[in-house]
């Protein structure tokens, strides 16, 4: 079973949520791969992703890289131009592509998810069941939000004010909540979140 990896998203608030759901999926416990990163958006993940993902296959035990950006503005499904989870799929096939292999491991294995139009939504699901991936692309081909990231943020955090550390602890409790019911996560968002969870699979029937 994956003892090893490393969460990549846009924030460490980000990825201390995200380390949660990644256990209970996995159902296990895993281990932090640290490295030092400044804050950083979807362009900065985007960017240092095949250098991170060679960092972990040469110079460290990693098994698995998790990587989660917001989609934003751009579509999650279909042939839309503007589909940052198609581009982020073929972004790490490119990665993995390069990596050659190292003896006595198996190669590196790389999940992507896109949180639709942020990550804030996912953790929203289970209290506000009219947040959901079908809904925001909808509102994407009909040039209409039908909420904004804001409101998701107001909505979560409780103010217009947040320090790292509210945003933190305010993440990590919904993720434990939504950690108990990750089907839930995953009809509610099942491309951003589905192919997220497809790929934490294939890494279970590995372990």
């Amino acid at each position: 079973m994956l003892l090893l990896a490393r969460i990549l998203s846009e924030s460490s608030a980000d990825e201390s949520a995200l380390r949660i759901l990644v256990d209970a999926f996995l159902g296990v416990k895993t281990t932090h791969v640290a490295m030092s990163l400044e804050s950083r958006g979807w362009p900065a993940v985007r960017n240092i992703l095949p250098a991170i993902s060679k960092w972990l296959q040469y110079r460290t035990d990693a098994e698995g890289l998790v990587v989660v950006v917001d989609s934003n503005h751009t579509y999650l499904s279909g042939d839309e131009p503007k589909n940052r989870l198609r581009d982020f799929r073929e972004l790490v096939q490119r990665c993995q592509q390069q990596l050659k292999p190292v003896s006595g491991r198996v190669p590196l294995k790389i999940a992507v998810g896109v949180a639709a139009p942020a990550i804030e939504a996912w953790w929203l699901c289970k209290s506000h069941p009219q947040v959901n991936e079908v809904a925001w692309e909808k509102g994407l081909v009909e040039n209409r939000e039908p909420y904004s990231k804001l409101e998701l943020k107001r909505q979560l955090y409780g103010s217009d004010y947040r320090s790292l550390e509210l945003i933190t602890r305010k993440m990590t409790e919904a993720a434990q909540i939504i950690a108990g019911d990750l089907p839930a996560l995953e009809r509610a968002f099942p491309e951003g979140f589905g192919t997220l969870a497809k790929e934490l699979r294939s890494w279970r029937r590995i372990g």
